[in-house]
């Protein structure tokens, strides 16, 4: 065989599975351009360019010498035993799974807020069970139904038979990793600037050869390390002031769940209400957004009364996120309460009940609880109870609603969970002007037995907002709208606006509280006006 000359392939070559990708995207976005908007195109087209990146020859490198062969480049496969062509696979597979978790690390941060540590090991069960055993199956027994007739239908349910007994232990492997505690990382939503630099370096990290350059291996692993460590530092940069803190009032439907943010400490208030057995608003809604907003733990859980919009999701939500303190006035002869006590025990968490006069300080804020008072100050015009008795009715909740007055500055928020007319009244009359307030929690989702005009008047709120199910059957808030209207005080409805987030700079204090509606700010496409 006569001695043949490699020539350097030109970038233009190299990269030619790169320009069939970009063309790929642009077909897909011409035949369908609201695809852009789907997390999954973007996920996608990573894990595939990443792929193609780590296909790119190493030896192919701009400026590298000419090389005489005297045979072809391709190795023979009759060259390699069956165990060296296994390794080789092996080492294939082993450095595609790697790319494919790194370049995704960001957009899944930017998405969720979470990226899986046991993903490479869950891939590499399922991808060659689904791709050479499960799919042909499947398409088999598709085929064997179109042509074979009904007395021989049984062939392809034995085959559909077969392939769930493949399946089931694969499931039971992804549960198992799935119940791992350490199988996520809670990385937080990076800031979108960090998304896009993160990947152009993850790219170059993955990049097998560098057009241009000509270093030693040691050298250029140093290198990447370096910039690997440095995408894993602009994602931990903090994407929001330190000086800010957050109000955040999800969208649960009826009930209520607000979420408090100063520096890094949080406050849960309320976890919304259980929908079905399956689901509820902890699971569904309220943990994911911890998980997207990089919250490790709960330094503050408060649980204003028993009630099941209040509770719905408070199983799920301890479930899932540590809890380091919990302020309740849940009954100690409740169900819930004996939920709480056996939490606290295994992960040594503090319960505290809730009693006006406490106060505690989270990052820039005071709380201070304002309601309801010590059973020894307790009279009829707080709680319709017996006369000469001094316990809480085991069916009167409303009336001991937890009741939190946020405070850093000169900016304030009440949070009123379920009180009424009377207790409205008594905090009136305890505290008359220490009640104001920018933002208020609309007592009772819009309750007509709360927001009576004197407590409208006392606490001469900015912004209220109603945390209420879409076309309720109490018709909240309607009845105590025009009361809010009057005074001049902006409603926000949850069934209306979404999601209501106030983000609050306690270094400025002369601007006025601005609210950020969650269908404002990411609207359907179809519903915005030219």
């Amino acid at each position: 065989m006569q001695n043949r000359k490699q020539s350097n392939p030109q970038p233009s070559n190299r990269f030619a599975s790169l320009w069939v990708l970009v063309s790929v995207v642009a077909v897909i976005v011409m035949l369908d351009p609201w695809s852009v908007l789907s997390v999954g195109f973007w996920l996608s087209f990573l894990a595939v360019a990443a792929l193609m990146m780590q296909g790119i020859s190493p030896e192919a490198t701009v400026g590298s010498p000419r090389v005489e062969q005297s045979s072809p480049v391709i190795s023979e496969p009759g060259e390699m035993t069956p165990w060296q062509w296994i390794a080789k696979k092996l080492v294939e597979a082993i450095r595609s799974q790697w790319a494919c978790t790194l370049i995704l690390w960001p957009a899944l941060a930017y998405y969720f807020g979470t990226s899986s540590v046991v993903s490479v090991v869950a891939n590499a069960l399922a991808i060659p069970l689904i791709s050479v055993v499960v799919t042909p199956l499947a398409l088999l027994v598709t085929a064997l139904s179109l042509v074979l007739p009904d007395a021989l239908i049984g062939i392809a349910q034995s085959l559909v038979t077969l392939t769930t007994m493949l399946l089931k232990p694969l499931f039971a492997a992804l549960e198992f990793l799935d119940q791992w505690e350490y199988s996520q990382i809670v990385l937080g939503k990076p800031a979108f600037w960090q998304t896009i630099l993160c990947t152009v370096v993850i790219f170059g990290v993955l990049l097998r050869s560098w057009p241009l350059v000509v270093a030693s291996k040691t050298k250029v692993f140093c290198f990447k390390l370096f910039m690997l460590c440095l995408s894993v530092a602009l994602l931990m940069l903090p994407s929001r002031s330190r000086t800010t803190w957050t109000l955040t009032f999800f969208d649960v439907g009826h009930g209520s769940a607000v979420l408090v943010q100063s520096k890094d400490q949080t406050l849960l208030f309320d976890t919304g209400p259980q929908s079905s057995v399956d689901h509820d608003a902890g699971a569904d809604l309220i943990v994911p957004t911890l998980q997207l907003l990089g919250v490790k733990h709960l330094d503050v859980l408060v649980l204003s009364h028993m009630d099941a919009a209040h509770l719905g999701g408070m199983s799920s939500v301890m479930a899932s996120i540590p809890v380091r303190k919990i302020v309740t006035s849940v009954p100690d002869d409740s169900v819930a309460m004996m939920k709480l006590s056996s939490y606290a025990q295994r992960n040594k968490t503090t319960i505290e009940p809730c009693v006006a006069g406490q106060s505690q300080a989270l990052g820039d804020l005071q709380l201070v609880f304002l309601h309801p008072p010590s059973t020894a100050l307790v009279t009829s015009t707080v709680l319709p109870i017996p006369a000469g008795t001094s316990r809480f009715p085991k069916n009167v909740n409303n009336a001991r609603s937890c009741v939190v007055m946020l405070e850093a500055g000169n900016k304030r928020a009440l949070l009123t969970a379920d009180i009424e007319a009377k207790q409205e009244r008594w905090l009136v009359e305890t505290l008359g002007e220490q009640l104001k307030a920018d933002i208020l929690a609309i007592p009772g989702q819009g309750a007509a037995s709360g927001s009576s005009a004197e407590f409208i008047h006392a606490v001469s709120a900015q912004h209220a907002i109603a945390q209420v199910g879409y076309r309720n059957r109490w018709k909240q808030p309607n009845r105590v709208a025009k009361r809010y209207a009057d005074s001049g005080t902006q409603l926000w409805r949850t069934d209306q606006h979404g999601a209501i987030r106030f983000e609050v700079d306690v270094l400025d204090t002369g601007l006025p509280v601005e609210a950020q509606s969650a269908r404002d700010a990411r609207d359907a496409y179809w519903r915005i006006r030219p």
